[in-house]
């Protein structure tokens, strides 16, 4: 294994969260291979005027995901390929591993070089390296639980209720913090464990296995979210307004055979194919909306 830095990551996200994967990966990419300083990085990655920013945007990109002096221009003259299988050697240290190694990918991926990258070594395929869940999933564990007790977890998950959807930040505490769109579809997995509140069934990967801990199985469970009135129907992008589905379930809502049905007191699944209703998992506030 090839030795790299530790991570010392800051847990400030404003900076980070003003920006754009793409320019956030131009800021991976540039503070790892070059020798650029962060007045430099604010300039050619954020389009900013260094004289007014002073570098502190990239730098705060950088410290959010635990980038230090210690790697500025570490992988510089290195071949592609060995600093991504760097990154994705170290991926059971930290986090932060997986979402450098996407925005170090993502940005090779959009400026093609002479060197001949292995396929396996980008991962375009495979969902569990895609950069919004990657992002979300880190934002989940290092800023909205924060090493919670386990007893706690649900509380926690349950706070993106409060979530301010025009600005796309949630109050906790005295803090505020801003989340992405998948990090708030991320949220309502992880509260239902990635069990289809219709159905409950669970899709796994390989890797899982029962002795995990509940949040380190997560890592290893798929499910979708479903916006009960989706979002082209100016339904809210709020948690109440999102199930934990299973493809095959949220596939049965998209096509009408399935939809929500209350009695005022329970809230189920009704079949309008085959004419049956039950009532499904609810854990979280669920709005319907008049057809």
């Amino acid at each position: 294994m090839v030795m790299f830095p530790k991570l010392k990551r800051s847990e400030r996200k404003r900076e980070y969260a003003l920006y754009t994967d793409e320019m956030r990966s131009s800021v991976v990419y540039h503070w790892l291979f070059t020798r650029y300083g962060f007045r430099k990085l604010d300039e050619i990655c954020l389009g900013l005027d260094s004289n007014s920013s002073h570098g502190y945007q990239s730098m705060g990109i950088a410290h959010y995901l635990g980038l230090t002096q210690d790697h500025h221009g570490y992988f510089q003259q290195c071949p592609f390929s060995l600093a991504l299988s760097t990154l994705l050697e170290h991926l059971s240290e930290d986090s932060a591993y997986s979402l450098l190694y996407c925005y170090v990918r993502d940005w090779l991926l959009s400026h093609p070089s002479e060197e001949r990258i292995p396929p396996m070594m980008l991962k375009e395929q495979d969902p569990d390296y895609r950069t919004d869940r990657v992002e979300a999933s880190y934002w989940i564990a290092e800023t909205l639980l924060q090493k919670s007790r386990k007893e706690t977890v649900d509380e926690k998950l349950l706070s993106m209720i409060s979530a301010d959807d025009r600005t796309q930040s949630v109050k906790l505490g005295r803090r505020t913090y801003y989340y992405s769109k998948t990090s708030l579809k991320e949220a309502v997995k992880c509260l239902y464990d990635y069990q289809c509140q219709v159905c409950g069934a669970r899709v796994y990967r390989p890797g899982w296995v029962q002795s995990l801990s509940r949040t380190e199985q997560w890592k290893f469970l798929n499910a979708d979210a479903h916006h009960i009135l989706s979002l082209h129907e100016e339904g809210p992008d709020r948690m109440e307004n999102l199930l934990c589905l299973c493809p095959t379930c949220h596939r049965r809502f998209h096509t009408q055979q399935f939809t929500l049905r209350s009695n005022g007191i329970a809230l189920g699944c009704e079949d309008t194919v085959l004419n049956h209703s039950w009532e499904i998992s609810v854990k979280h506030p669920i709005q319907l909306f008049s057809s």
